[in-house]
């Protein structure tokens, strides 16, 4: 894909994608309810429709071949979600994905799960996938589980609670990563009638099936990041992102925050929330991921376009999602002449290029990454004209982030034969 700038600042409407957070806890939901949950404004993102597929297929399936193969590619959501729903469906199942799916740790999830009483056995690297799951009732109960690694962990487990005989009482030790998204989870159990309480570091859900109800999926915070960056990059224009709620339970919100130093500021309106410039940027500024990590690329390449000198902490999970994204980002924007390095394995610090404009195009690499591919795009205002590999990456979470790129009028994509 060739980006190039326009010379004109961006504005007019995003209509961002339903949240693809939302959607995967609440087809998991609809998924043990039996099918009792209807769902509107489902994404459309690849990942949601993946989950969709195999939740089908599950359902649908011929168990008589043993075991039966669920692929999961490259979606960590779908395949720890689908660990716990696995270990409760009777027959013998292959959980796995593509090789870097290999490399995404679960040994957290799967020693909980065994510890509840699950049979589930490594085929290859010991706490990595492909993993045999033998499905059998389970009655839940007692359990402990470390949520550093990932706080999908904790949300797998807690969706299928409600469907336990005993419940669970799950306690969480070592910090938890992601923290917000339990949070989004628990309300969405709570929307759809569980029973869910906190207790200490903890979580108490009372085996209380899921009642019948009908959930409408709200806008994506996430993909809003970009869209922010436009702004930042631009230091000029105004979006209005229809139908974002500041109240939104969830916690990639706090890009209104994260924004706010690099000269963007959010308003509230009845259609969305509107953003626009609001000065110039600050030269130095800190970040904390450890409950945000999705927002870390475009907050990063942000920072290398306006030449800021940032450290950005909590970004020890970083390592193991769809890329090393630490490396990814320090690859490609060492291109533009700032500086990616790690102080520690939960920190890292960039070093920005305040005379960042080239005459020639720079290449990016996408790294399989949709939220890579979405990040560098908007360095095209700052660099005049970018290729980046791959740009069908971006369909994991938002199919029509190209077109929307352009309606802004201020970049113009191009496909490259």
């Amino acid at each position: 894909m060739r980006v190039l700038t326009t010379g004109n600042p961006p504005c007019g409407e995003i209509e961002l994608p339903g949240s693809k957070s939302e959607s995967n806890r609440l087809l998991m939901i609809q998924a043990y309810s039996g099918n009792a949950i209807s769902i509107e404004g489902v994404s459309e993102a690849d990942d949601t429709i993946l989950l969709n597929h195999l939740l089908n297929a599950i359902r649908t399936g011929n168990r008589q071949e043993s075991p039966v193969v669920i692929d999961c590619n490259n979606a960590g959501t779908v395949l720890r979600f689908l660990l716990t729903f696995l270990s409760l469906q009777k027959g013998k199942w292959m959980l796995t994905g593509r090789e870097r799916m290999k490399k995404r740790p679960v040994g957290d999830l799967v020693q909980t799960l065994r510890t509840l009483g699950a049979d589930i056995q490594y085929t290859e690297q010991q706490g990595y996938p492909p993993l045999v799951i033998k499905g059998k009732e389970l009655i839940g109960g007692e359990a402990m589980l470390n949520a550093s690694v990932s706080s999908q962990f904790a949300s797998s487990l807690l969706l299928a609670a409600p469907c336990l005989e005993r419940g669970i009482k799950l306690s969480l030790n070592n910090e938890i990563s992601s923290q917000p998204y339990i949070g989004l989870t628990i309300d969405l159990m709570r929307l759809c009638g569980a029973e869910v309480r906190q207790e200490g570091t903890g979580f108490i859900v009372d085996p209380e099936p899921y009642k019948s109800c009908n959930q409408i999926v709200s806008r994506d915070w996430s993909s809003a990041a970009f869209w922010y960056q436009m702004i930042a990059i631009a230091r000029k224009g105004a979006l209005l992102l229809n139908g974002l709620d500041s109240n939104s339970m969830q916690g990639d919100r706090v890009l209104m925050e994260m924004f706010r130093p690099l000269g963007v500021s959010s308003v509230q309106e009845s259609g969305g929330i509107r953003i626009q410039a609001s000065g110039k940027a600050v030269r130095q500024a800190d970040f904390d991921f450890t409950h945000h990590p999705d927002l870390f690329p475009a907050v990063a390449s942000t920072c290398a376009a306006l030449g800021v000198d940032a450290v950005f902490c909590g970004t020890r999970s970083l390592r193991i999602k769809e890329s090393d994204r630490i490396s990814a980002m320090a690859a490609e924007l060492s291109k533009t002449g700032s500086f990616l390095t790690e102080s520690d394995p939960n920190s890292c610090r960039l070093i920005g290029d305040t005379s960042f404009k080239v005459n020639s195009p720079i290449h990016f690499e996408s790294w399989d990454d949709h939220r890579i591919a979405m990040a560098l795009a908007p360095l095209a205002l700052q660099a005049g004209e970018i290729t980046i590999s791959h740009p069908e990456v971006v369909s994991k979470s938002y199919p029509g982030f190209w077109k929307q790129l352009e309606a802004t009028g201020s970049l113009k994509c191009e496909t490259i034969d």
